[in-house]
């Protein structure tokens, strides 16, 4: 079940049976060379070893569902003259050579229309399966054929982003600046459904690529190990599909919290930890983008009028704690989208387990900012998505069917429960002189560092480290009371 898929990743993660890609399809190789993706850089036991100050831990993110808040529906019209279709999807010439596949007709007679419909993010079902399938019941009726999914249609037949479990070490010097991270990624292999096996009755087959990201590129780091284990998903019945952020938010979760460990045990503020390590450099083919980052880094700060403190220095014994944490990110495919960095402020009630973000600051630089209002607005949708991933969402399910159906067994964060979003966009140039002028995506970074920047802000109010998202109001009771907290 949902409770169960990490005690799975972790017993085949670490036999000897496992499957280790060396070289996936790395969304950012970050400042490794080619020859260096999935393998290591210098001596990283021995770094380690001889480390001032070691870390390390097991971070964990449970699996997540496409849930956009309007269900999928289309409306088609299939004759002997060709295909008519009224969808609303995000891909309408994605979509069109898969509706064209499964009715047998040549693309140029299948016409789609897209139709407004409200947000969702990532590829797979929600997108096509409803314009398809009233493709299909069409063709077989003669007649024009509406198809309008369910709460529990849409969450119980999508594309899941799958589960991470994360094993991470990481060392610094005397004097605070990384020495060594040792990074392994535990996950489902990249498995996902296809109109033709799914009209033939097939389970999901992995195709054996799996979609991984570097997830220290912001970092100057002498000594470093990056590893892929993917777990195939042959003979069920889930399907893996990009999630906003194409599935980066695990390794920036993990990352970012050994981050702000190693700035804990160093005594030092983690604002000033991050920009001691930065990056050296402003490559942009490798990923190295010191003076934007900082930039970012600079306006979330002056922003949130950040004062600099070692995190989880102000404990209380009060029943209500708050803090605020920080992060930042160049993790997805940095040749595409923004450099971003992140403030929260968040409340913790001891009692009840419940987490409250109520504040988050967030900077991002695209390079130029073509539309400033649609950038903030991406922004503010963003955060509050990374959210309610990190403190609600998990899609659960058992050997037989998926037990998730609603928003009360997949509860998403409410309005009432939404954080007051400062979007701030900062105007760049241009990365290097491989590319003095550029405008980036904006849509895929916006959330995926907000995970980590809760987390930090949660250790901050109650000196406690959560590892495992989300942090449900029984997950918070229970590292509180280990710890001795609460």
């Amino acid at each position: 079940g949902g409770g169960n898929e990490f005690t799975g990743l972790r017993a085949l993660g670490r036999a000897d049976t496992t499957v280790t890609i060396t070289n996936p399809a790395w969304g950012n190789v970050g400042n490794l060379d080619a020859s260096e993706i999935g393998s290591s850089r210098g001596n990283v036991d021995a770094a380690l070893a001889s480390a001032a100050h070691v870390v390390s831990g097991e971070y964990g993110f449970h699996t997540l569902a496409h849930t956009p808040i309007g269900p999928m529906c289309a409306v088609a019209d299939v004759t002997a003259q060709g295909a008519r279709i009224f969808s609303g999807d995000q891909g309408p010439y994605q979509g069109r050579p898969l509706i064209a596949s499964a009715l047998g007709l040549p693309e140029n007679r299948v016409r789609v229309t897209s139709v407004a419909m409200g947000g969702a993010f990532g590829d797979g079902a929600q997108y096509y399966d409803t314009a398809v399938a009233a493709g299909l019941m069409s063709q077989a009726v003669g007649a024009p054929v509406r198809v309008q999914l369910m709460r529990w249609d849409e969450i119980g037949w999508t594309h899941t982003c799958p589960p991470a479990l994360m094993d991470v070490r990481a060392g610094i010097d005397s004097q605070g600046n990384l020495v060594a991270m040792d990074f392994a990624n535990i996950l489902p292999g990249g498995a996902s459904l296809n109109w033709p096996s799914m009209l033939k009755g097939d389970p999901v087959t992995a195709s054996g690529k799996t979609v991984a990201y570097a997830p220290m590129p912001m970092y100057n780091l002498p000594n470093s190990r990056w590893t892929v284990k993917s777990i195939l998903t042959n003979g069920n019945w889930l399907s893996n599909g990009a999630m906003r952020g194409v599935g980066s938010h695990p390794v920036n979760f993990a990352g970012e919290q050994v981050i702000d460990e190693l700035a804990h045990v160093a005594n030092m503020d983690p604002v000033a930890f991050r920009i001691q390590n930065v990056v050296q450099g402003n490559n942009w083919q490798k990923a190295q983008c010191h003076d934007q980052l900082l930039a970012v880094l600079n306006a979330v700060t002056k922003a949130a009028n950040w004062q600099p403190r070692v995190s989880a220095s102000n404990l209380s014994d009060a029943n209500v704690v708050s803090g605020r944490g920080v992060a930042w990110s160049n993790v997805h495919r940095p040749e595409s989208c923004p450099q971003t960095a992140a403030i929260a402020d968040v409340e913790v009630n001891k009692k009840t387990g419940k987490v409250t973000v109520k504040h988050i600051y967030e900077a991002l630089s695209p390079g130029l900012a073509v539309y400033p209002g649609g950038i903030e607005n991406q922004i503010v949708g963003g955060a509050t998505m990374g959210t309610s991933w990190v403190l609600s969402e998990q899609y659960r399910f058992n050997r037989t069917n998926v037990t998730s159906g609603d928003f009360v067994t997949y509860p998403i964060l409410r309005f009432k429960d939404a954080p007051k979003v400062t979007p701030i966009v900062v105007q760049w140039g241009g990365k290097d002189s491989s590319a003095p002028g550029y405008a980036s995506g904006v849509g895929e970074m916006v959330s995926e560092l907000i995970p980590a920047a809760i987390a930090n802000a949660f250790f901050d109010a109650t000196g406690v480290r959560m590892r495992t998202a989300p942090l449900t109001p029984a997950r918070v009771r229970a590292a509180l009371k280990a710890a001795g907290v609460a």
